[in-house]
């Protein structure tokens, strides 16, 4: 699953969305406690007209 997940990341990185959007980031490598990360299943990804943060 870790492998798919990679690949997926490395396909999207620097891919062009809808209006000419660019969808990249990278990807967390550790908990907030700090211990590795090794359960990640995926992202949830939102589009709006506004920021939210």
């Amino acid at each position: 699953m870790i492998w798919i997940l990679t690949a997926l990341l490395l396909l999207l990185q620097g891919s062009v969305f809808g209006q000419g959007r660019i969808l990249q980031w990278d990807a967390p490598t550790e908990n907030i406690d700090g211990s590795q990360l090794t359960d990640l299943a995926g992202f949830i990804v939102y589009r709006g007209e506004v920021s939210r943060s």
